[in-house]
Parts: structure tokens; sequence; C-alpha cells
């Protein structure tokens, strides 16, 4: 049944973390339909080696609400860039708080630069539960520290993008809107902007030193 599932899915979702399938309106619904013939006993594999990644945050929520109880194994999710809705974060967020084992929840650039107050506050009451729950775990194997700000990276790729390789000298690039930066100097500020933003996140949800 399993494995039926994920060859019908092949649109979709591609098995392996590292390859992502875009969950858009056009493919939503039979996605959701067909995770329902996963076995159980399947479900901690498919939710949790495979990328799933949302044209928008309203897909995102009715994924996450559809899958229901399989929210506890997912690992990998991405929203595409363009693809966050600041009104519906925060409720779609929230149903994080069942994704006790994911490890990263990627963004676009421009959101995390431009309004990294906003996500913030949109991820709090998720990652502030996570983070109990992480910590708690930390204690009863008797480790130390906390990776729960670490789930929070920004999508970034070291080929050059088509305007930056036309035009090298010109400042500004479609990866980095309003930044004035381009795919040459796009690397070191993106890890800027990702770190200044996980600064504010763990004074939010009570993680900072």
């Amino acid at each position: 049944m399993a494995r039926l599932a994920q060859r019908n899915i092949t649109d979709v979702v591609r098995t392996g973390e590292p390859k992502v399938g875009l969950l858009s309106n056009n493919v939503l619904d039979t996605f959701l339909r067909i995770s329902k013939q996963v076995a159980s006993e399947a479900a901690t594999t498919f939710y949790g080696n495979n990328t799933f990644e949302f044209d928008n945050i309203g897909n995102m929520e009715v994924f996450l609400t559809g899958i229901g109880s399989m929210r506890k194994h997912l690992r990998y999710l991405r929203v595409a860039q363009g693809g966050y809705t600041f009104s519906k974060a925060r409720p779609t967020f929230t149903l994080l708080k069942d994704a006790t084992s994911l490890r990263t929840l990627t963004f676009d650039h421009n959101v995390i630069c431009q309004r990294k107050k906003d996500v913030v506050a949109d991820l709090k009451t998720s990652f502030k539960h996570l983070y109990k729950i992480q910590e708690q775990q930390k204690q009863d194997v008797k480790t130390g520290g906390s990776d729960v700000l670490d789930i929070i990276k920004i999508g970034w790729s070291s080929e050059k993008c088509t305007h930056c390789s036309a035009l090298p000298k010109k400042n500004g690039c479609p990866r980095f809107l309003d930044c004035e930066f381009d795919c040459d100097g796009g690397s070191a500020h993106s890890e800027e902007v990702l770190a200044e933003a996980k600064a504010m996140l763990a004074k939010s949800i009570g993680a900072a030193e």
C-alpha cells in the first residue's frame, strides 16, 4: 500500500530529504487523499524522509491540518519564494507544536530579512512548545543545550542567478529584494540575517543565554 502511494505522488514530493516537491493548489487535494493510503508503519519514513514545499501558507495550513497526528513525523518543511502570507502564518505555524521531529523550516531570504520581527512573532507559540519538549528530552538523556533554533533556515543556492551572471556589476538581485545585495555577497548577508532572527526567536521563547 505504501509503495503504491509513493509511486502515485511522484509529481508532488520526491523521496529523499535533498529533493523537494512543490505542494500547490492543483496537487494538494490529490496528495492528501493519497496520504491516507500510507500505512501507519510507513508513516515515519514517508513523512520523515521527504521535504514538503508549499507555494503559499494557506496550502501549508491545509496540509498540516489534513495529515493530523502524522505531523509528529515531519522533518523538512519549506515555504517557497513569495509564499509567506502574514495573515495566515501564525495559525498555520501553531500546528507545528505537534511536529516534534522537525529538523528544518526553510524560508526565502527576503521574508526573514525584511520582516524578521513578524516571522518571529508568528513562530513564537510553536517554537516555545518545541523548545520545552527538546529541553526535557535533553535532561532525560543528561545532555546540554538546545538545537531548536537551528530548525530555521534560509533557502540558498551558491550558484549565481541569471540576473547576476548577466549584470555582474549591477547591485541588486531578485533573491535580495530591497537589500541591494547580489549573489556574490548574498551568502554572508543571509547568514547575518539568520543569526539576527535566531537571536530574536531565542529571546522570544526563553532560550537566550
